[in-house]
């Protein structure tokens, strides 16, 4: 595994330490785990672009996936 560096907002730094402790993790696993969530999303969104454009229904418009 690597180690990286990244600049944070103070108040979003702060907002992700209070979500790992509540969790009972670490900063580092929150933060791989919003990085998978966030690449998994984008690939849902990226497949039913490319399942509009084989269907022919490709407007052009930006789909969003929301799930509760």
């Amino acid at each position: 595994m690597k180690v990286i560096q990244v600049p944070m907002d103070e108040n979003l730094l702060k907002a992700v330490n209070r979500k790992a402790r509540a969790s009972h993790s670490t900063r580092a696993a929150l933060i791989r785990t919003a990085c998978h969530e966030y690449l998994r999303r984008l690939d849902e969104r990226e497949l039913d672009t490319c399942s509009r454009r084989i269907a022919g229904e490709d407007t052009g418009a930006t789909v969003h996936v929301v799930q509760a």
